[in-house]
């Protein structure tokens, strides 16, 4: 009346593997694609007149530093800013440039703008693409930031390199 189908272990085992390989990806997932999780990755980069290029064109007794996390699943770069001793008082502009050491470039993702010695928030990169900012994560050597000033310094008065 009744059938019994007996189950081999093989099955069993084979089970028991692809549910965990499930669990993993979807943990995986999981981590990946929610921001809290992710959290994205933390940059930090020190910033002074002398790394202006070119060479002497900086506002030598100033600096600066940025310590940033960029979240390219958010497309979002969150950061802190601060300078000192800016021979004009305040900034004007801070962005992150795509450029290798002693090389100037385009404008990637602008960090703030107005009047600020000080500036913090979560910004996007100019383009709307996120492979901006997967870019940056790749090869932080070939970005940097800079703090813009004016009159004097409006190529840029302090600037420093993303390193990994």
């Amino acid at each position: 009346m009744f059938k019994t189908k007996i189950i081999d272990t093989r099955d069993k085992r084979n089970f028991t593997v692809l549910v965990i390989c499930a669990l993993v990806i979807l943990l995986l997932l999981l981590i990946l694609t929610n921001p809290v999780l992710a959290g994205g990755r933390p940059l930090s980069v020190t910033l002074t007149g002398a790394n202006e290029v070119p060479a002497g064109s900086g506002d030598l007794g100033a600096s600066g530093s940025v310590d940033m996390t960029i979240n390219v699943g958010q497309n979002e770069v969150c950061f802190n800013l601060t300078t000192s001793n800016l021979t004009n008082g305040s900034a004007f502009a801070a962005h992150i440039h795509r450029g290798a050491v002693g090389i100037n470039g385009p404008v990637v993702v602008t960090l703030a703008t107005g009047s600020f010695t000080s500036a913090s928030g979560c910004v996007s990169p100019n383009s709307g693409n996120k492979h901006d900012l997967r870019d940056i994560l790749i090869n932080p050597s070939g970005y940097y930031v800079n703090v813009h000033t004016a009159p004097d310094f409006g190529p840029g008065a302090i600037r420093g390199q993303l390193e990994k």
